[in-house]
């Protein structure tokens, strides 16, 4: 496969981020102030998580194949976003929310992003608003468990949480209207939804650093 010139700033932008989300799970996994099992475990989940976006978008912009090829890397590019979606309510539902709450919510955050999965396996030229929209429908349930984790945690974090959600949502906006489409032959709509959504979760990333870890 070779590099496709026209996606140089996509792959890049976002290889960018599967460095840094390495490093995020690096220092979840040595700073964490709670090192059980289960508390570990739920910030590699989301760590890992947000590598496997990353790298999954990675390769679909930057490589180029076959047509299939293409498309499977674009499947999976797409596929990615429901598990990081699911991967960054899993620290929350174990750490923060109560027994009960936590586990209903992380139960339900990945049937709905294993039904995500499956609904592009099956539907991959669903139309790019419909998707786009469940992704930002299923990122902003949080705010039916905000006001615990208002109550549980510390402001910095629950705006980190909000801010961070924010960056995705105008990023979505960007990506379904095609606009504003500024340095079309190098960054373009696309690119500028890439930023947002490398914004997004560098603000969560960084949010979950300071709350969960002594850094």
């Amino acid at each position: 496969m070779k590099m496709k010139a026209r996606e140089t700033f996509n792959t890049w932008s976002h290889a960018f981020g599967a460095i840094a989300s390495l490093y995020f799970c690096y220092l979840f996994l040595t700073t964490a102030i709670d090192q059980s099992a289960p508390g570990l475990l739920a910030l590699m989940v989301y760590g890992f998580s947000s590598f496997a976006l990353f790298c999954s978008s990675a390769f679909y912009h930057g490589f180029n194949g076959s047509k299939g090829q293409i498309k499977r890397l674009r499947m999976i590019d797409h596929m990615m976003i429901y598990v990081v979606i699911a991967g960054g309510y899993t620290p929350v539902a174990t750490l923060i929310l109560p027994d009960e709450i936590g586990s209903f919510v992380l139960y339900s955050v990945w049937l709905i992003a294993g039904l995500g999965v499956l609904k592009k396996s099956v539907w991959m030229n669903a139309p790019s608003w419909f998707s786009t929209l469940l992704y930002v429908l299923m990122g902003w349930l949080s705010l039916l468990i905000f006001p615990i984790i208002w109550r549980e945690t510390i402001p910095l974090f629950s705006y980190g949480i909000i801010s961070g959600g924010l960056f995705y949502t105008v990023g979505a906006l960007v990506y379904v209207l095609k606009k504003p489409n500024i340095w079309p032959n190098t960054v373009g709509f696309h690119g500028l939804w890439h930023i947002f959504v490398l914004a997004g979760a560098l603000t969560h990333l960084v949010s979950h650093l300071y709350y969960f870890c002594n850094f």
